[in-house]
């Protein structure tokens, strides 16, 4: 009794077991949307905690790389920082050597500039010179004229033009005879010199010469003096030409020559002007005037003068070598 008993309670047990899981069923299938419904919440919640800690990894990962790149770029900013400097250096550079360049061809062109204005300077120097030179070689209209004055005053009775002519043709026989007449003269002299007359008849031009001219004062040289006659300034350096000689004293000339009676190729002469301004011209020009044959010193405006020394010269070949020079000095 007591087994069927216990079976009986075991089914029945069994039976309110199943029957109360029937009624657990029931009541889990009403209340499995709400639990879906969490689950599935828990699972977005799980879902969008995962997503956004992709998104993060994957925001911090493309700093990370971000901060790669920005550091990239700046090596690459500090290197062509570097080549900008160099290549601004290098510009630096040949901006000065272009500047250097510049003063030099401005250098070079002042340089050619003044070589231009000193060589025309020269050209017009010596153009003045030259001109300067002829113009008191070859004689003035002005000097002309009072020579020809000074002619007419001395010799009126020869202004008219047929004795003119008939001294000018003279006067070139004896330029185209001068040597042989030189010579011939310089025998008379001689000659008259033995004789014992104190004059020589003739001088070294061909003329006539008084016999009662005296000479003047500071001629009185070694052997005493016989003729006395007047030079102008001298052509060339150390000689008187024949030409220049001058029976008078005038305006034109500034050398008094005294031929030794003993020796009528010898003469002693001096600086001789009596005319202020022509003192002054003689000393304004006194390297054609002066140095030729004297030697001259000191300076004077109010055209004093005295001859400490005499010069000397010798007739040669139709002119008067000086042999030595006369000493002058204007105080």
């Amino acid at each position: 009794m007591k087994r069927a008993f216990y079976i009986v309670f075991l089914l029945g047990v069994l039976l309110s077991m199943q029957s109360c899981d029937r009624i657990g069923n029931l009541i889990g299938e009403s209340d499995t949307p709400k639990e879906q419904t969490a689950e599935v919440q828990a699972h977005e919640s799980v879902d969008n905690a995962s997503t956004d800690t992709l998104e993060t990894t994957k925001i911090q990962t493309q700093l990370l790389q971000n901060e790669d790149g920005i550091r990239a770029l700046k090596d690459s900013l500090i290197s062509l920082s570097g080549k900008i400097n160099s290549l601004q250096t290098a510009v630096d550079s040949l901006q000065q050597q272009q500047a250097e360049l510049a003063q030099t061809k401005v250098g070079a062109k002042s340089l050619f500039v003044y070589l231009a204005i000193f060589t025309i300077f020269i050209v017009v120097l010596m153009l003045f010179l030259t001109k300067k030179k002829r113009g008191q070689d070859n004689l003035t209209e002005k000097q002309v004229k009072d020579i020809i004055a000074d002619f007419a005053k001395d010799h009126p009775d020869l202004i008219c033009g047929g004795t003119l002519l008939k001294l000018e043709r003279q006067i070139g026989v004896i330029s185209n005879h001068k040597q042989a007449l030189d010579s011939i003269i310089t025998r008379l002299n001689k000659l008259e010199t033995r004789i014992g007359n104190t004059a020589p008849l003739f001088n070294t031009q061909g003329t006539q010469t008084s016999t009662s001219e005296k000479p003047v004062a500071g001629g009185t040289q070694a052997g005493g003096t016989s003729n006395v006659f007047y030079m102008k300034r001298p052509m060339k350096d150390m000689e008187f030409d024949l030409s220049l000689r001058s029976e008078r004293q005038t305006e034109e000339t500034l050398y008094r020559f005294e031929i030794d009676r003993r020796n009528p190729n010898v003469a002693h002469f001096f600086f001789d002007c009596r005319y202020p301004n022509r003192v002054r011209w003689a000393l304004s020009t006194r390297e054609k005037t002066l140095d030729r044959v004297c030697n001259a010193s000191g300076s004077d405006a109010n055209g004093t003068y005295r001859c400490t020394a005499p010069g000397e010269a010798r007739l040669q070949d139709g002119k008067w070598v000086v042999t030595r020079k006369a000493d002058v000095i204007f105080d």
